[in-house]
Order: C-alpha cells, then structure tokens, then sequence
C-alpha cells in the first residue's frame, strides 16, 4: 500500500538502528553526542550487572569470561526514541505526503510523549520566550502533560489504527 501511495513508512526499528549509528558516530557535541553517552552509560550499568553476577560464581581453576561491550545488547530508552521519531516526522516527506507509523506509539504515554509539546511561555515585560525546564522526576513518577499542546506540525489530521 504504502509503494502505490509513496506513504512514507516509519518503524522503531528504523528508529533505533538510526541511534546506534548516531553513537557511533565522531560528534562531540548535539543529539549524537548526548546519544552516545546515554549508551555508554547503560553498557556501563550492564558490563556492572555482568560482573556482579560472575564474582558470584565460582570458575574454579579459570577466571570469568572477558565481556565484549560492543556485543551487549542494548535497549534505546523511549526519550531518545520520541526525539528521532519526531525529527523523522518534521522531515519534507511526511510533512507533505502523511506517514505510516508501524508499530508505534504503542500505548497513550508515548503518543502524549510524540505528539504533544509544552506550550510556549512568554515574558510579558519584554516579549521575549521564557524557556521552560523540564522538571527531574523521581523513580516512578510519571510525566505529567499539564500545560501541553498539540504538536501541529506532525499531529495528524486523521489517523487510521489497524490490529
């Protein structure tokens, strides 16, 4: 369908194969940068839980096998995806054409997440935009959307689900 419309199709996987190239990557500063840290950080936490596991065992003669972080497999946390995924919905092809989304959002959360933007702030002295921080939040503690709006630029104007 989308080869005889020329719908442009959007999958996760497309998604985060994007990622990883980012973060290997020689950026050192912007998206690909803060990509590959966030990667490095979870491989760090990862190899930590490897080595954890292996003190436990006992090896005998021999000592716990090298782990080859290159080889770890390693889940892109949905923040980084809803960035790529709506970056890949600003660009001219699906702005102009519609898009397929496959596979995703796969709940409310991400579609709030993906489709909803803070509503801007201005200073009512000088004019000028008032640039809102994105509190911290605790282990468990969901985003809250209040004061958000509609993405306009990627928001569909009709939307078809098929299971």
């Amino acid at each position: 369908m989308n080869e005889y419309y020329n719908i442009p199709r959007v999958h996760v996987k497309e998604l985060t194969d994007k990622a990883f190239a980012m973060a290997r990557s020689e950026e050192e500063e912007g998206l690909a940068a803060d990509i590959k840290g966030k990667i490095e950080e979870l491989k760090d936490a990862a190899v930590a839980k490897i080595e954890e596991a292996n003190a436990e065992i006992d090896w005998g003669d021999g000592e716990a096998p090298e782990i080859d972080r290159e080889a770890l497999t390693i889940r892109i946390p949905d923040d980084i995806i809803y960035t790529l995924l709506k970056m890949r919905l600003n660009e001219n092809d699906c702005r102009n054409r519609g898009y397929i989304l496959d596979g995703f959002p796969r709940n409310y959360k991400d579609a709030q997440n993906i489709f909803l933007v803070r509503q801007k702030q201005f200073d009512p002295e000088t004019g000028e935009e008032i640039e809102a921080d994105e509190p911290e939040l605790e282990e468990g503690e969901e985003k809250s959307f209040e004061g958000f709006i509609k993405d306009e630029t990627i928001m569909p104007s009709s939307c078809i689900v098929l299971k």
